[in-house]
């Protein structure tokens, strides 16, 4: 008896075996001290870091190992025009693209080292960046992933991400996000503008100045210890979580509102303004402007002045 073996089958095969590929470049581009990086990759470690140099220093590593049947072939394109800079890879003409993998490993490094008054636009699919020393604007727009973004002062920093943990320290800008399922860690960062919202996830402000600040979460517990002056208001609106504020420095009044939950406080600190089965209002015994509004339905809030 024979067994006809089909041809797609065979196609496959022959394509598995010549799955491994390794792709290596290091090279200096022309960039402005104030010019814009975009970089457009899939499954990278993406490692960032402004410096006093004036040129763009890139190094890309790839190599993939195991057997993978696909039309891609990987190529990454370097455009320099008016003193920006674009890092993308390479797609198929036709837009249609295809991979099969089994038993693969893959390795994949970006390394860029930049002039530090730089902007930066970061497109990715499953990409990690860690980015030190940039002070121009920052927007990163990736599926799943994590951030940590330290020693910098953007002009403005915007992240939208899907899933992954968010990591920051030594920041001064505005901060925009949106995030889906993930955390979000913030230490010694001074803030303008802050807006966040999240779906499912913890959010840790840990030494910050804040100003105008909106927070909006689903799932998850939210920690501030904040630096409060005259232009600390914030707003945080989360249905399932317990919140924990702790304010120093000038003094606040505060507004909460919950279904399900309770306010704790200290007396020595606080007097109660106002209060019903449902909502408190209070204010530091210390003088100040900053104001807390917090609504949470399901969660007890606990405050702390020092």
């Amino acid at each position: 008896m024979k067994f006809l073996v089909p041809a797609t089958f065979i196609i496959l095969l022959s394509y598995s075996t010549q799955a491994q590929y390794e792709y290596s470049h290091e090279d200096t581009y022309k960039i402005a001290q104030d010019g814009l990086l975009t970089l457009n990759t899939e499954d990278a470690e993406v490692t960032i870091s402004g410096t006093p140099r004036t040129d763009a220093y890139v190094k890309i590593y790839k190599k993939v190992t195991g057997k993978q049947n696909t039309n891609r072939k990987f190529d990454i394109e370097y455009i320099e025009e008016d003193g920006n800079l674009t890092i993308k890879e390479k797609r198929n003409e036709s837009g249609k693209s295809y991979s099969v993998s089994w038993n693969t490993k893959t390795v994949y490094n970006v390394e860029l080292g930049l002039p530090d008054g730089v902007s930066l636009d970061l497109k990715g699919e499953d990409d990690s960046y860690t980015i030190t020393n940039i002070n121009g604007s920052i927007k990163i727009k990736s599926e799943d992933g994590d951030i940590s973004i330290s020693d910098s002062n953007p002009e403005s920093l915007n992240i939208k991400l899907e899933d992954g943990d968010v990591a920051l320290n030594n920041i001064e800008t505005d901060f925009d996000i949106v995030l889906e399922d993930g955390s979000i860690v913030s230490e010694n960062c001074n803030f303008g503008n802050l807006k966040i919202d999240l779906e499912d996830g913890d959010i840790q402000l840990k030494n910050v100045s804040l100003a105008s600040t909106d927070i909006t979460t689903e799932d998850g517990d939210i920690f501030i210890d904040v630096n409060c002056d005259s232009k600390t208001q914030v707003n945080i609106n989360t249905e399932d979580g317990d919140i924990k504020l702790k304010t120093s420095g000038e003094g606040a009044s505060i507004s909460v509102s919950f279904e399900d939950g309770d306010v704790d406080y200290e007396s020595d600190n606080y007097l109660l303004i106002d209060k019903t089965k449902r909502s408190k209002k209070l204010k530091t015994k210390d003088h100040g402007e900053a104001s807390f509004n917090i609504s949470v339905e399901d969660g007890d809030v606990r405050l702390s002045h020092n």
